[in-house]
């Protein structure tokens, strides 16, 4: 049982006709105790064959009478406690604080505690093991951490994860202003070894981010960590994420460092490393500045920007965003289609290839078919671009020329030099070549491609 009657000697008082004072037991409905055992699936021999004991814990009290002091003694369901919320469950483990409580003949706990502010681990300060091995001892065995604060012995142990804060940001806790102080805070739920989920604002805009595989060093969530995902419903990604990791230059006689410069924030495609001249920027630059000088971060980077002293041209459309990072992404619909649809344009890079594999038709329907944007290129400054060749009608055009080689007569031969062609033949012949100058059928009006002097 959790809540209890406990007596103190700062709580007496005395009797009339008994000459001293009296202990007066007081009600504690929230009980300190750590936990003895954790059972979170039903493979764990205190599963006891209920499903109601998944994520129950068996605990014992420090203060009060326990029935069991600790696992495998008897009374077994008196020391079981079951999470104090439907909902949300913080299980803990082995040697974690809780607070023990009875509600209506049910037992739950409420933790672990928080002692020592860490996401982690936080050591029990009222367990009294430690006192006990330093007593018992006698044998001089060496006894590890774990052992003497009970903690579970397949913990590993992650007490450098800092925790997760918010750092100021002067472009969006208060636009165009020095706001580096007196921040709201935010809802943080965080694991023990560097995941999160945070629901949070910067001003008065909300976000949420979900962050996983957040280095142990690092103290908020950014691209950089294993995986995250961000819903914003203002400011840019380079406002949030900017700079994304700084670069030292080391003297390499004097181990000092001589300089700082800053990385800022790209997709993975256009990564410098990647030496990749046909990224994304580069498509986004001439995609919407054509051969006019451009800047394309304004539209891969600078969207949703509200702070307008640092103005891009184009000015960047203030608008919600999410963004999605990890090692690999999968998609998979199990059952029915996948829809991808835009209001505006859709832009996919790749820092190697891009594959598409389908088992029956890949249909492609658009006004206009471009391979290689030096086709489009040419095709919007008035220039003869590279159309895709009709293969029915070429195939028209090859027949009329073999016909007429088949056919093919001259008017005389005289010594042996022949004379001109006939006059029925000299007529399909000129047909002809008035096809391929006046009325190419066999060349597409909507698709075109590079030639082969652009250079690759």
């Amino acid at each position: 049982m959790g809540s209890t009657f406990i007596k103190s000697s700062k709580n007496k008082i005395r009797v009339p006709g008994i000459y001293k004072d009296i202990e007066i037991p007081f009600y504690m409905q929230f009980v300190p105790g750590v936990v003895t055992d954790v059972v979170t699936s039903t493979k764990h021999y205190a599963y006891g064959g209920s499903k109601r004991n998944i994520n129950s814990i068996l605990a014992t009290k420090h203060v009060g009478k326990d029935l069991m002091d600790r696992k495998g003694s008897q009374s077994e369901l008196e020391n079981r406690y079951v999470p104090l919320m439907r909902g949300m469950a913080d299980v803990p483990m082995v040697g974690d604080p809780v607070l023990l409580c009875t509600v209506g003949n049910v037992n739950y706990y409420l933790g672990p505690l928080n002692p020592e502010n860490n996401p982690n681990y936080n050591k029990d300060h009222l367990n009294r093991k430690e006192t006990d091995y330093k007593i018992n001892a006698s044998d001089h065995r060496e006894y590890s951490t774990k052992n003497i604060n009970g903690v579970s012995t397949s913990f590993i142990d992650g007490t450098g994860f800092n925790r997760v804060q918010k750092s100021p940001n002067i472009h969006l806790d208060n636009p165009g202003k020095n706001f580096e102080s007196d921040l709201m805070g935010d809802m943080v739920l965080e694991g023990r070894y560097g995941n999160s989920i945070r629901i949070g604002s910067r001003n008065v805009n909300p976000l949420v981010f979900i962050s996983n595989g957040r280095l142990s060093t690092n103290e908020t969530e950014s691209p950089l960590d294993s995986s995250f995902f961000s819903m914003i419903h203002y400011g840019s990604l380079r406002q949030h994420f900017n700079p994304m990791y700084t670069v030292d230059e080391i003297d390499s006689d004097t181990g000092e460092v001589t300089s700082t410069s800053y990385k800022p924030f790209v997709l993975s495609s256009d990564e410098p490393s990647i030496e990749n001249d046909r990224s994304l920027n580069s498509m986004i630059k001439f995609l919407y500045g054509g051969r006019e000088e451009y800047d394309p971060t304004s539209v891969l980077y600078g969207y949703g920007m509200i702070d307008q002293s640092e103005t891009m041209v184009p000015t960047p459309i203030e608008g919600s965003q999410m963004f999605l990072r990890s090692d690999r992404i999968t998609l998979d619909s199990r059952k029915d289609d996948i829809f991808l649809s835009s209001f505006g344009n859709v832009h996919i890079g790749t820092g190697q290839n891009l594959t598409i594999s389908t088992k029956s038709d890949v249909i492609i329907e658009s006004n206009n078919i471009y391979l290689g944007k030096d086709s489009k290129d040419k095709k919007d400054n008035n220039e003869t671009p590279e159309p895709l060749v009709l293969g029915e009608q070429l195939r028209i055009v090859l027949k009329d020329m073999l016909d007429i080689l088949s056919s093919f007569k001259v008017t005389g031969v005289m010594a042996g030099i022949s004379g001109p062609p006939e006059p029925g033949v000299l007529g399909k012949i000129e047909t002809l070549k008035g096809k391929l100058e006046n009325n190419v059928n066999f060349l597409s009006k909507f698709h075109y491609i590079e030639s082969n002097e652009v250079e690759k």
